[in-house]
């Protein structure tokens, strides 16, 4: 009788451990994913969205390589590739990645704004520049 049940234990555990191997390469290659079509991207910006007791999801810039970080400073963790973190802090960081994702749509617009103003300015910069230089002909 104890055979048979700790056989029945054993399948259970061996299907049980299949089965959550299996999710968490899903949910490591679904946050792979979501962070690969923000780094493809034309366009970035370093965003950061903060969620309850600590945790901070970013999407930014570090040397020549963009990515995700997650940070739980109610655990003092330093922010650190969410590629590279545990299972645990994925399954904290994806409620996190859809107000990332309007905090980047919001920096990108802001962003686009400014530039757009800087662009004109130097434009009406030239076309000064040009006028002096044809009244002087």
């Amino acid at each position: 009788m104890a055979t048979k049940r700790t056989e029945e234990l054993n399948t259970k555990l061996t299907e049980a451990s299949n089965s959550y191997a299996q999710l968490t390469t899903r949910l490591s290659e679904r946050i792979l994913a979501f962070e690969t079509r923000l780094k493809n991207l034309p366009g970035k910006a370093h965003v950061c969205v903060e969620g309850e007791r600590g945790k901070f999801l970013s999407f930014e810039r570090s040397g020549d390589q963009w990515g995700l970080t997650y940070a739980d400073f109610s655990l003092d963790s330093p922010p650190q590739w969410l590629s590279r973190q545990s299972v645990e802090a994925k399954i904290e960081a994806v409620p996190l990645m859809e107000p990332l994702l309007r905090a980047f749509v919001k920096a990108i617009e802001t962003r686009h704004e400014r530039v757009e103003l800087a662009v004109d300015k130097m434009d009406e910069l030239f076309d000064r520049l040009d006028s002096v230089g044809t009244e002087g002909e």
